[in-house]
């Protein structure tokens, strides 16, 4: 039977949106093939019921109207593998990163750009992770020549402390150190502005030690940094936990590590600092020091921020924490027993340390039990609803190493079993004190390991990659 061009049209439309929905099923490979075979074959279905509807009856309108709807939903469905797709691929496999270095001045000076620091003195730190200071402090030099004077400083403390004397009149600053400076000056920020910033990609080493992860236990670092906006830059590692990973007995065990832990470092020539300040060097730094003191291998990295929190909180529509403790935080109050937080709250709980005996520790335990939430969230047959708001929200506040493929395998696994996870929270615990922080050049208070907790913690690590069952 010929078909006028009316009918060609459609069932060609219907045919061809049919045909890409299979191709991203097959090609993306976002569904468990128990869930994707029926799928498969009830697309076949209704795209031939549809053709056969034209072919046979050319002249229902109602057969056209369902190919359009058909279509419309098929489109609508592609659109959301084709996005799901390339958030997997941006925050997998993450090699790069970028240093920003900016020349502050407080917010009287007239100065608006680098020329109008003509005549003024611009202090730089030359203590911690130095590269992009330098490589800023050239370009500074480039554009306004000798028409500056610059000051080297070896103490973060001083640095800060001469620009509010008003010893200096501009700062050439890494942003990652400017919380350092906002925890003795809250004002900072509010009180200065940026004339100018210069960029530098940082080509990160790819220190996955990748395994089959449906099969194998491993283990997931997990760093926090302390800001807001795109991962890709560095900053303090606010957040330290490691992950331990047996994908068989359905078990994660979360070891929280003080951030003021005070270990050997590999990018400081093994010196002793603070935990956080690998930060300062890049996500590879805090990878080896970590390895290289618990004597274990870390598989992945997961890295988040401020904005990370907040965003994957409200787009899971909220967590609910079992909370020891009544305490208040961030223009919030935190009631004991189970309470529901939206992101803001669920950062101000992981960020209070203040009002508890234990601090630090205390904080480390609080970011175990929202951390802790949202895996139980997002395991549940409940993140069905919440899938592509879950997306948008880790698109550009999320960073691994865990490659595209690997993602996927254990998203389909959980799709497949929907098996609950067994979680077991831990801590390793140490001493507080005062100690040279290279990063910082002055003393600071640190966290003396107690090794006791750190050796306890290995051996339940071990226990997870050996598949025991632990209480």
């Amino acid at each position: 039977m010929k078909l006028n061009k009316k009918e060609i049209i459609f069932t060609s439309v219907v045919g061809l949106v049919t045909l890409i929905t299979l191709y991203l099923l097959l090609r993306l490979n976002v569904l468990p093939m128990k869930y994707c075979i029926p799928l498969i074959i009830l697309l076949i279905v209704i795209c031939g019921v549809l053709i056969y509807t034209q072919i046979k009856n050319k002249s229902t309108k109602i057969g056209k109207v369902l190919i359009v709807l058909v279509s419309i939903l098929l489109l609508f469905g592609d659109y959301a593998m084709y996005k799901g797709n390339g958030t997997l691929r941006k925050i997998s496999n993450q090699k790069e990163g970028y240093a920003i270095v900016s020349v502050i001045v407080k917010s009287d000076n007239e100065a608006e750009d680098l020329k109008g620091l003509k005549g003024q003195r611009l202090g730089y730190s030359d203590t911690g992770e130095t590269t992009y200071v330098y490589r800023a402090l050239s370009d500074v030099k480039k554009e306004i020549s000798d028409d500056v004077s610059l000051i080297s400083y070896k103490s973060m403390n001083t640095f800060s402390e001469d620009f509010y004397d008003n010893k200096v009149d501009a700062l050439l600053l890494d942003e990652s150190t400017r919380a350092t400076i906002e925890d003795e000056h809250p004002d900072f920020s509010r009180k200065t502005k940026v004339i100018a910033q210069f960029e530098y990609k940082i080509e990160e080493e790819d220190l996955s030690k990748n395994v089959k992860v449906t099969n194998v236990p491993f283990n997931v670092y997990i760093t926090g940094i302390d800001t807001y906006g795109e991962i890709s830059t560095t900053g303090r590692s606010d957040v330290n936990m490691i992950a331990t990973i047996n994908p068989k007995t359905k078990q994660i065990l979360l070891t929280s590590i003080p951030r003021d832990y005070y270990i050997e470092q590999t990018c400081q020539g093994n010196q002793k600092d603070k935990l956080t300040h690998t930060g300062f060097f890049g996500v590879g730094c805090t990878l080896t020091s970590v390895e290289n003191f618990f004597g274990i291998e870390l598989n992945y990295y997961a890295r988040v921020n401020f904005s990370s929190l907040e965003k994957i909180v409200n787009a899971l529509g909220g967590v609910t924490i079992s909370n020891p403790h009544d305490f208040s935080a961030g223009g919030f109050h935190f009631e004991e027993g189970d309470i529901q937080l939206n992101g803001a709250q669920a950062l101000a709980f992981s960020r209070e340390r203040y009002s508890f005996v234990d601090g630090d520790f205390e904080r480390g335990r609080d970011q175990m039990r929202v951390l802790t939430a949202i895996i139980n969230k997002i395991t549940s047959p409940a993140i069905i609803t919440n899938y592509s708001s879950v997306l948008d929200a880790i698109a550009d506040t999320f960073q691994t190493n865990m490659n595209e493929d690997e993602i996927k395998a254990i998203i389909n696994m959980q799709l497949d079993d929907m098996a609950g996870w067994k979680i077991k929270q831990i801590s390793v615990s140490g001493t507080g004190g005062s100690d040279w922080t290279p990063a910082n050049g002055f003393n600071a208070y640190v966290a003396y390991p107690d090794m006791d907790s750190v050796h306890e913690a290995v051996e339940m690590m071990r226990k997870i990659e050996k598949n025991e069952i632990i209480e």
